[in-house]
């Protein structure tokens, strides 16, 4: 395992749970490196040359140093897997190259334990496949063989869902906290929000005064808005992206 980050944690960990032997760990920071190598019971690497060799590398790195690293491995016989969502499969030098990407937001302190969250994988060979499956076989019971294409598509769904939306709720609160308010008093109606994901789409769902074309309401949050210029601007855009949704009027929405 190259790497000691978030997904590191979560693929080393779960894989060495699932009978996967973990032949030593490298990274870039010692004490990252000595936790995590310490909780697999494994060895400590301080380069990438002392690596030996394994059927299976993993860099679970960010994006710009996938390659660099591919390029400075030992010439082993392995197959070598990134899990990146947006790096291409190309930034592996190796003949024998895959990537399983996690679609979830992982955080070590909190790693999930059930097997529900999706990995998309992709592979350059039969044998790569052979080596992706196996790994998803012990991370997840949702694999999913996606092009390149359609990997950076449901990244972008994933940024637009996930971290824009947290970035709304952080708008949120501060703006709560700003005025002395309770941001808890909010947090049944997000949690109702997202709960209703599992049983509709989220257009069907959508509420609020851009959708009703509540003049009114809508210029009144932008005058509570013009100390914070910025999240002003973000109020007018997803404002306009509603309108624009949903054209034809609330009253003629299904």
């Amino acid at each position: 395992m190259i790497g000691t980050g978030n997904v590191a944690w979560l693929f080393a960990t779960r894989l060495v749970k699932n009978g996967w032997d973990c032949k030593g760990i490298f990274g870039r920071n010692e004490r990252n490196r000595h936790e995590l190598a310490q909780a697999l019971g494994t060895a400590s690497f301080r380069s990438l040359e002392e690596l030996p060799a394994a059927d299976v590398c993993l860099l679970a790195v960010s994006d710009r140093a996938i390659e660099q690293i591919s390029r400075e491995l030992p010439d082993h016989d392995w197959t070598v897997v990134h899990t990146s969502g947006t790096c291409s499969l190309g930034a592996i030098v190796q003949e024998h190259a895959a990537l399983l990407w996690p679609v979830y937001s992982i955080r070590k302190e909190k790693l999930p334990e059930d097997r529900t969250l999706p990995i998309l994988y992709d592979c350059t060979s039969e044998r790569a496949e052979k080596v992706a499956l196996n790994l998803c076989e012990a991370l997840t019971d949702h694999p999913l063989r996606c092009d390149e294409q359609q990997r950076k598509i449901y990244h972008l769904c994933a940024v637009f869902g996930n971290n824009f939306s947290n970035h709304l709720m952080s708008i949120s609160e501060a703006l709560a906290k700003e005025n002395q308010l309770d941001f808890q008093v909010l947090l049944p109606l997000l949690k109702q929000t997202f709960d209703n994901l599992m049983s509709f789409s989220p257009k069907e769902t959508q509420t609020g005064p851009a959708l009703r074309r509540d003049i009114v309401t809508l210029n009144a949050h932008q005058q509570l808005l013009q100390n914070h210029p910025h999240w002003l601007d973000v109020y007018k855009a997803i404002t306009a992206s509603i309108e624009d949704m949903y054209e034809a009027g609330p009253e003629k929405k299904k």
